[in-house]
């Protein structure tokens, strides 16, 4: 090591393999690398950060914390280490410092840059105020804050409320917002308001904790109209009803740790008594082309979240592993069992077999990394015990 004690190219190219092998999912080299480009450059305000996601990665938490406080010690204006900071945090059910922190996100490198002519809600009076909230992030997110628009209209704003194309029809009941937009669209309405307020700021601003999260389920309403359509699609068979969901979004950052494959629920295609339809859209649908007709495909008649949802209220259980069906599952007060990794995103808290931000879901979590083995012979055991009651 003594060549290198001069020569701090040397610490950034043992912190760009760090990362390399971050991303591949070989922690412990990983984290190899970053301590040796320390010990060359202890200034290495990007290695700290990078180890510190090694670190939470692996549920090592304090000394996860020690490395983004080091990161920001060296420049407390490193948005990425003060968002991924709150996140542990959250993931510790620290709320209140969480929440705050989490305002970095804005901040951060890859967050679309929203300018507006009028104040950001910080929480004042909304009587006879028009507030603009936007959405962030992905379908799921918007889907588990929205709930958010409630506490807005209980101070008698007037609230518009931005979302993705696809969860407009989802959201056309939704009594939280008085006008809906398409993102992306009528961005001139905007200046008629008297505030802005991106969506997962709400819960700082009401400063949310884990005894005052708002969540009385359903909060999201389903036409009776469509869902006796999607119950003529489905047919009845007299069988317990699960639809499945194996994978989310691929281009999300934890995509390959959070998704699994349809192979991963074979323990659970044995079960008598069951039928089961698959959620799932997107390139992984295409496992389907494997299996026999036991696994209704109902997705590739989906246009929308809306139609989801009508489908979703004709099943008697959710089984998915975090995604966007989950979230949906548990806005309309349907038993979800939900699938996480071992490091899960912070929503779930550490630990919990339950999730108070939906009551009516169980989380099933992977106790060895990248390992659902286990994950899924207790959905097959706990779906045996439940199933003869229900058929």
């Amino acid at each position: 090591m003594r060549m290198y004690k001069y020569e701090p190219s040397k610490a950034n190219a043992l912190c760009d393999l760090g990362i390399t092998l971050f991303r591949a999912g070989d922690m412990h080299e990983a984290e190899g690398c970053f301590r040796k480009s320390l010990g060359i450059d202890p200034n290495n305000f990007v290695a700290y950060y990078y180890l510190g996601d090694v670190l939470m990665e692996q549920l090592r938490l304090n000394e996860a914390l020690k490395s983004y406080d080091r990161a920001i010690g060296l420049n407390p204006n490193f948005a990425e280490a003060r968002f991924n900071r709150a996140l542990l945090l959250l993931l510790r059910g620290n709320f209140g410092e969480g929440f705050k922190e989490y305002e970095w996100r804005l901040a951060r490198r890859n967050n679309p840059r929203r300018i507006f002519d009028v104040p950001k809600w910080k929480g004042e009076k909304l009587k006879n105020k028009k507030i603009f909230v936007y959405a962030e992030q992905g379908f799921g997110d918007v889907i588990q804050f929205i709930r958010y628009l409630h506490l807005l209209k209980a101070r008698d704003g007037y609230v518009m409320f931005e979302c993705q194309r696809g969860l407009i029809p989802l959201f056309e009941n939704f009594a939280g917002a008085d006008e809906i937009i398409e993102q992306g669209r009528n961005r001139n309405t905007i200046s008629n308001c008297d505030f802005y307020v991106p969506l997962m700021s709400l819960p700082g601003i009401f400063k949310t904790d884990l005894s005052t999260i708002p969540a009385k389920v359903p909060y999201i309403d389903v036409s009776e109209r469509a869902i006796k359509q999607w119950q003529d699609k489905m047919g009845r068979n007299g069988f317990f009803k699960v639809g499945i969901v194996w994978s989310g979004n691929p281009s999300h950052i934890h995509d390959r740790t959070r998704s699994c494959f349809l192979d991963d629920f074979s323990p659970l295609f044995e079960i008598p008594g069951v039928s089961f339809y698959s959620l799932q859209k997107g390139m992984a649908a295409r496992q389907l082309s494997k299996r026999d007709k036991r696994i209704k495909n109902i997705a590739k008649n989906f246009r929308n979240f809306a139609d989801t949802a009508a489908a979703v209220q004709n099943l008697d259980l959710i089984i998915s592993v975090d995604t966007s069906v989950a979230h949906l599952a548990g806005a309309l007060g349907k038993p979800a069992w939900t699938v996480l990794s071992y490091r899960c995103d912070p929503r779930w808290l550490l630990k919990r077999m339950d999730s108070p931000w939906y009551p009516t879901m169980r989380l099933f979590r992977q106790k060895k990394y990248m390992v659902w083995s286990d994950v899924f012979s207790k959905l097959r055991d706990e779906l045996q015990l439940i199933v003869p009651r229900m058929i």
